[in-house]
């Protein structure tokens, strides 16, 4: 369902309300032309600027430092948002097992509240002991690293380190496998991780 120029400028008000534009006209043209319709929309455009940041510093550190170093940044930025995200959602009170859980319930918030929308999850067993989640869809930042060439030099899956950092935030004595089923270069993927404790 597409929104009228006016309604869209009403609902971005709080976040851009305080812009000048040269003239209502330009701005109303900019709106109609450039504002998400819905926040399906949206949030697929901030999670494409998001995977766009991931690959295009990678890129640059590969060209500035060497390739090899492409990989060892991209485990240590996806780790550091598993940190980042698990200490949000532990200080939010989100309700998160110190168990073989706990990873795949903070997996769920960060898709239900910001993170990877293109990927989609299912539970195929969810217990204190052992928990399997079966990771599909689209990794976008994946899919990015091949449209700019430099796929090869990234680890597979580029998530596991984001749910290593989450079992280490947790302090949970839990090993993580991964069963790869596919990645592509268009980014469409399917992973099943299982959380053991031990």
């Amino acid at each position: 369902m597409n929104i009228t120029t006016q309604e869209k400028i009403k609902l971005f008000r709080e976040i851009r309300g305080d812009d000048i534009y040269p003239s209502n006209e330009i701005r109303d043209a900019f709106y109609e032309l450039l504002c998400p319709n819905n926040l399906t929309e949206m949030t697929l455009n901030q999670s494409t600027m998001a995977a766009a940041f991931y690959g295009y510093m990678l890129k640059n550190m590969g060209a500035r430092f060497g390739m090899d170093v492409i990989d060892e940044t991209s485990i240590s930025v996806v780790r550091d948002f598993g940190y980042l995200k698990t200490k949000e959602y532990l200080q939010k009170n989100v309700p998160v097992h110190l168990d073989a859980r706990g990873p795949g319930e903070v997996l769920m918030a960060a898709l239900i509240s910001t993170s990877n929308p293109e990927y989609k999850v299912e539970f195929i067993q969810y217990e204190e002991a052992k928990t399997v989640i079966r990771l599909f869809g689209t990794c976008r930042y994946y899919k990015m690293a091949s449209k700019l060439g430099i796929q090869s030099y990234l680890s597979l899956p580029i998530i596991k380190p984001w749910f290593e950092s989450i079992v280490e935030e947790l302090k949970i004595n839990c090993s993580i496998e991964v069963e790869k089923k596919f990645q592509n270069t268009d980014g469409r993927c399917e992973f099943h991780f299982v959380f053991r404790r031990l």
